[in-house]
């Protein structure tokens, strides 16, 4: 008896035991349940990535970071995915999110221009655009393949007669301290920037992030809009709004923008009656068309997706982008061009259309340079051409420089040095020379020599006479170089410094510093008609005596030269001035 009932105390025992190791496993699986429901997850499509997170500090004793990676649910690797800073927020992996979430390709370096691997810059390239980032900077540039794959259904090649030969490009400028940060050899972008440079949605909701790149985001639009009514446009520049809840459609033979609210139901904001509308992301608006019922022909103008109202009125025939950050368009009228500024529900025409073209037809070559806008020079002054000949505008509309010059910029120094003494060097592309911290000049030609001239006033600060000027690196130091080829073969190379010191630039640099103390800035009255017609008349008067004049002559007295005591006609008369005569 006794042995049954320690047979049955040692059950009870056993069992008891057993409930105990239950329960402390399940309370043990109920807190590892709770903290792996604290710990943050990626969510892409059907696939849901775990994450680890480590701490992350700056170099030299910098800012300390959580450091968020994401782990492969197939290979079990470890990948960046954020970085969070204590006052910034959330800093997304470029390369992650790039090449892991959308499929696209990661380059180190800035795009275009000289190959550059350096690792705090890059650019994505995507079937539709190519975008580059830089952790020095709060703008990034997109450049917009221009490919009929892309331009879909809309009238787009009617707005683009003045278009560089190359990619279009679109520059970004971006709110935030920084928008871009370098850390732990990687680059990472505010939520903003990563959204808008790679056209995606990442939404968080608790420490749940979802992403929706840009093929996710047009599935699941078009759905919606099928239903009702609506079809998608297949343009990519157009399909890029959608990460802004934004779609341009198609309605009844007419394109409309409809926007989708928190409730997934659809309201329209421009409505179903133009020929073609086309987004320009970095402002947000639309550029529209109309057809004019009599004559057939497209006018364009600039729409607000807030109210629907024209901004730019629909006018011109052509409209397009110059400068986002001055909200600045290029207009086209009876083959001339203009530009016009926007100013909150309105527009200011402060260039008339009445030149040839604006801007320069590509700016790639000077990408080293962090030169990407082909209209503008310094972020202050608009390039204007003229009977083949390129003058300046301020943003203002002050004409500094009416159009006199021949180039702007040395875009191929190599060979210009080659053809006229044989001599292979590496010699880069320049169209900015900083002669102090915080003065730049650039780069002209007249008569196939080069020299500087002031971007804000239009004078010569160095009288045309080199045969190129341009630039060397060596360990990412830039070296300038002022080259004058003589055909004696006794030629003239100057250094920046030893050109500051010879033309004694140092007086023009204290000189225009006092002058931004004391500078104001004066908006240039409205002309009249008879003020026109007569400055149209003292044009042509000094086009003819320039053309009786000699090439030397003319060089001399081109633009409001700065006084260095230097006389380029002096060297001529010497002979020290030669260029082969067919050297163009």
């Amino acid at each position: 008896m006794d042995d049954v009932n320690q047979k049955k105390k040692m059950i009870f025992l056993g069992i008891g035991l057993v409930g105990i190791l239950a329960v402390i496993i399940l309370v043990v699986l109920l807190v590892l349940s709770a903290a792996e429901a604290k710990k943050t997850k990626v969510v892409l499509g059907n696939v849901t990535y775990k994450t680890k997170v480590t701490q992350l500090q700056e170099e030299n004793g910098g800012q300390v970071f959580l450091k968020t990676s994401i782990v492969d649910p197939k290979t079990k690797k470890e990948k960046p995915f954020m970085i969070t800073t204590a006052n910034d927020g959330d800093y997304f992996n470029i390369k992650t999110i790039a090449e892991d979430f959308c499929g696209y390709v990661y380059n180190k370096g800035l795009y275009g221009g000289i190959p550059d691997e350096s690792s705090d810059k890059c650019h994505v390239v995507s079937s539709g655009e190519t975008v580059s980032f830089s952790s020095t900077s709060n703008e990034i540039t997109k450049y917009l393949k221009q490919t009929d794959k892309y331009e879909g259904e809309l009238s787009y090649k009617s707005n683009n007669k003045n278009k560089n030969k190359n990619d279009e490009i679109e520059i970004f400028s971006l709110e935030g301290t920084p928008v871009i940060r370098f850390a732990d050899g990687q680059l990472y972008a505010s939520l903003e920037t990563i959204q808008k440079g790679l056209n995606l949605t990442i939404n968080k909701n608790g420490v749940i992030y979802t992403i929706y790149p840009l093929e996710t985001l047009i599935s699941s639009y078009r759905n919606v809009l099928n239903s009702n009514g609506y079809s998608l446009t297949s343009n990519f520049r157009n399909q890029r709004a959608l990460y802004e809840r934004l779609a341009v459609c198609e309605q009844n033979g007419a394109y409309c923008v409809v926007e989708f609210l928190p409730d997934n139901s659809i309201n329209k904001v421009i409505s179903s009656q133009y020929e073609s509308i086309e987004y320009v992301q970095s402002i947000g608006n639309f550029i529209v068309s109309v057809k004019n019922r009599q004559t057939g022909e497209l006018k364009f103008g600039m729409n607000s997706p807030e109210d629907g109202k024209a901004i730019i009125p629909a006018e011109y025939d052509s409209l397009q982008l110059l400068d986002a950050k001055n909200n600045l368009y290029l207009t086209q009228s009876n083959e001339r061009y203009g530009v016009v500024r926007s100013e909150g529900n309105d527009s200011v025409e402060i260039i008339k259309p009445e030149y040839e073209s604006i801007g320069l037809d590509s700016v790639i070559e000077y990408a080293n340079q962090d030169i990407t806008n082909p209209y503008l020079v310094d972020d202050y002054t608009i390039i204007t051409k003229k009977n083949n000949k390129y003058g300046l505008t301020t943003i203002e509309g002050e004409e500094i420089l009416r159009p006199k010059v021949q180039t702007i910029g040395c875009s191929n120094p190599s060979d210009i040095i080659k053809k006229a003494n044989g001599v292979d060097i590496t010699a880069y592309p320049t169209m900015i020379v900083p002669i102090a911290d915080d003065i730049k000049l650039i780069v002209i030609s007249m008569n196939n020599k080069y020299g500087l001239m002031d971007p804000q006033t239009g004078g010569f600060v160095v009288n045309t006479y080199f045969t190129a000027i341009y630039y060397t690196q060596e360990n990412g130091r830039k070296t300038y170089y002022f080259h004058k080829i003589k055909s004696d073969g006794d030629d003239e190379k100057l250094t920046l410094q030893e050109l500051i010191q010879e033309r004694k630039l140092d007086s023009y640099i204290e000189n225009k510093r006092k002058s931004r103390n004391t500078q104001t800035s004066v908006k240039p009255t409205t002309s009249s008609k008879e003020d026109e017609e007569e400055e149209e008349e003292e044009e042509e008067q000094e086009e003819q005596e320039e053309e009786q004049q000699p090439d030397e002559q003319e060089e001399s007295q081109e633009g409001d030269s700065y006084d260095t005591g230097y006389d380029p006609e002096q060297e001529e008369e010497q002979g020290n001035n030669d260029v082969p005569d067919d050297w163009e």
